[in-house]
């Protein structure tokens, strides 16, 4: 039994870093299609040996220490910059960074994740068109507790050649972060004040 055990997590551990692999150098973002891919990628079933999703966040951690450290760096400085002057078009709406720029494992793929708060999306359409912005509407699913999973407004479009995900939230989640899909805690969101003060 043991044996079967350091086995299975030996798999876990393999599966982990080829769909961190797979993240990084793809930009796959489905953490379920990652483990996936990797399961096949590796000959083995995906029903079995699966890595959590926080296992697969810490082997991208590591595979960017290991193979990209440098390149990690700087492309967090330069979207954590994009990042604010994006945040200073809705500062209306108390924008808020989150996602792997957050987390600290933002890949070449990796959109900038802003949380703005507005009960009606169409002020949020509006000004994008003002400012001659083009974008995509669609709604990104997130899950608020562990019961409750809403579909949100979500406006993709690109400012100063980065990719921008634009979450319009109702303001009861300004205070109540919805829960990330790696661990299930509470997303961790950065306000522009922190950013400003960090950049100096």
């Amino acid at each position: 039994m043991a044996k079967k055990a350091v086995r299975s997590q030996q798999l876990r551990i393999r599966v982990a870093q080829q769909a961190a692999r797979l993240i990084a150098e793809h930009g796959i973002r489905d953490y379920q299609l990652a483990k996936r891919k990797a399961a096949e990628q590796l000959g083995l079933d995906p029903k079995h040996s699966m890595p959590r999703n926080d296992e697969i966040e810490e082997a991208l951690r590591a595979y960017q220490q290991l193979f990209d450290a440098e390149n990690t760096e700087a492309r967090l400085e330069n979207l954590r910059a994009a990042a604010i002057d994006c945040m200073q078009l809705f500062t209306h709406f108390n924008p808020l960074l989150a996602g792997r720029i957050v987390q600290g494992t933002a890949t070449a793929h990796t959109p900038i994740t802003l949380h703005i708060f507005c009960e009606n999306p169409r002020v949020i359409a509006t000004l994008l068109m003002d400012k001659d912005i083009e974008f995509d509407a669609s709604e990104k699913r997130l899950r608020i507790n562990n019961e409750i999973h809403n579909d949100y407004p979500c406006f993709l479009f690109n400012f100063k050649g980065h990719k921008i995900e634009l979450l319009v939230l109702p303001h009861q989640l300004q205070r109540q972060a919805p829960l990330s899909k790696e661990n299930a805690r509470p997303m961790k969101r950065l306000n522009l004040n922190y950013l400003l003060a960090q950049s100096v």
